[in-house]
């Protein structure tokens, strides 16, 4: 009786282990497929990921422009050890990335980073309108007062 159940339970143990492999299998085969489609699972990325994706294509960039990574420093400005690290591991300070695209001609993206959460009703509209407004100087008209004309002979 003793074995029969000592049996019983390693062979339930056995079942468990092979369910749950194959459970983890599964999950990584969805998650691996709803990345690849786009869906919202690509959003759900760890820092760590994000980071070495952008590290990619840093040196994805550089590659189709054709430069060398000494060559791509020196026109970011920042020196050969910087560049190397922000393409293999994607670390860098916030200015050094920057001026990376900058050189990579991808400062125009650089402005889509952070754009301001869409308004829900018309008074948040009218609110970040207001706010919008008072964050801009003021427009100032040049004088028109003309330098004095010369006397005709």
């Amino acid at each position: 009786m003793q074995q029969d159940r000592s049996t019983l339970a390693s062979r339930s143990s056995f079942r468990f282990r092979c369910r749950t492999s194959l459970i983890a299998a599964n999950l990584g085969q969805f998650l691996a497929k709803f990345r690849s489609t786009g869906h919202i699972w690509t959003v759900l990325q760890t820092p760590f990921e994000i980071l070495h994706e952008l590290a990619g294509r840093i040196k994805a960039r550089r590659v189709a422009l054709g430069w060398p990574q000494l060559e791509a420093a020196h026109r970011a400005g920042v020196a050969y050890r910087t560049w190397r690290r922000l393409e293999t591991e994607g670390q860098a300070s916030l200015e050094d990335m920057v001026k990376a695209a900058v050189a990579l001609r991808c400062e125009e993206a650089l402005a889509a980073l952070f754009p301001l959460p869409v308004a829900s009703n018309l008074d948040a509209l009218l609110a970040q309108q207001a706010a919008g407004a008072a964050t801009r100087p003021a427009r100032v008209r040049a004088s028109r007062s003309r330098p004095a004309k010369a006397p005709r002979p």
